[in-house]
């Protein structure tokens, strides 16, 4: 256990099975670090959502003597998209510049995403640009950058440019253009992007990419066509009927929201905070106060009642 590449895999197995504590334990027991240890760890806080860890960790790293190589960098910058922590990334953009590791397409990768998450869509578009190769997670990167800025036609854009250059979308750009079809009111574009996922067999294998179909087709007020593919989904999630119930609360379909909490009750699926809210803003919008009352009492049984946001509605 004292060997680095071993102690490395048992750090990256602790944190993979969800024990960061044991992770951080294991990797404090080495004297000496290599840099594969280092990565490894830092991957691990990466990997738990400890972005301010991967940056103090690192620093840490290079105060001991050890210099960061491009996975270090690599999720330093991940660490900044999600923190979006602007300055700081663009210090580590510098510094990957100095050491020549930009040429790398995973870092050019991951610097668009940065650069998109926070906001600056000419830096990221500058970098996309100028990069010669590109695969597939180079362009969600950049459509993902223009979605989540509500640059929906933008994006849209950029998808028309990727079929032409033959780069197949995965599962990950029709997501990002089902939600940018939303945001710019581009249904018969949403309606093409749905049957390309029909094609791909998506609507019935993947439920991330079916329930973002069913949440722009509730946006759009198109709540029967909504419900089509709800009806496909295999193994609904939470997730899957509280989109369904805002798309009926939105759409005044009082007593078709409580229809669907009772069909998601009787399928053995625990509502959330959310689907109580949408189901108490449905009992008042049609009157219902027998539905106000059990539904009070769903919420009393799951502990849920002195939830804020619940206890407002």
């Amino acid at each position: 256990e004292h060997e680095p590449c071993i102690g490395s895999c048992i750090i990256n197995m602790y944190s993979k099975c969800g024990n960061l504590q044991d992770a951080c334990a294991v990797f404090a027991k080495f004297p000496r670090k290599n840099v594969i240890l280092w990565n490894t760890i830092i991957t691990g806080y990466l990997e738990h959502n400890h972005c301010e860890e991967v940056l103090s960790t690192l620093e840490e790293m290079q105060v001991k003597g050890i210099n960061p190589d491009r996975i270090s960098y690599m999720s330093a910058l991940r660490a900044c998209s999600d923190l979006l922590a602007l300055e700081e990334g663009r210090r580590f953009h510098s510094v990957i510049a100095e050491k020549g590791f930009d040429v790398h397409l995973s870092i050019k990768n991951t610097l668009i995403d940065m650069y998109g998450k926070c906001g600056k869509l000419d830096d990221a578009r500058m970098m996309f640009d100028k990069s010669e190769q590109r695969s597939f997670v180079t362009w969600n990167a950049m459509i993902g950058g223009y979605t989540q800025h509500g640059h929906g036609q933008e994006a849209l854009q950029l998808f028309l440019q990727m079929k032409q250059e033959n780069i197949e979308p995965d599962k990950v750009a029709y997501i990002y253009l089902l939600k940018a079809c939303s945001s710019t009111i581009a249904l018969e574009r949403g309606r093409k992007i749905h049957d390309m996922v029909y094609e791909a067999g998506l609507v019935s294998s993947d439920m991330a990419v079916a329930n973002t179909l069913v949440d722009m087709y509730v946006k759009f007020g198109l709540t029967t066509m909504a419900k089509e593919i709800f009806d496909k989904i295999r193994g609904r999630s939470v997730v899957s009927w509280n989109i369904l119930l805002g798309g009926y609360l939105d759409s005044e379909c009082g007593e078709k929201a409580i229809d669907c909490y009772t069909n998601m009750e009787s399928e053995g699926v625990s509502g959330d905070a959310i689907t109580f809210v949408c189901v108490l803003k449905a009992c008042g919008a049609i009157g219902s106060l027998t539905d106000a009352y059990q539904t009070h009492a769903a919420i009393v049984i799951k502990g849920l009642e002195n939830a804020s946001l619940i206890g407002n509605t």
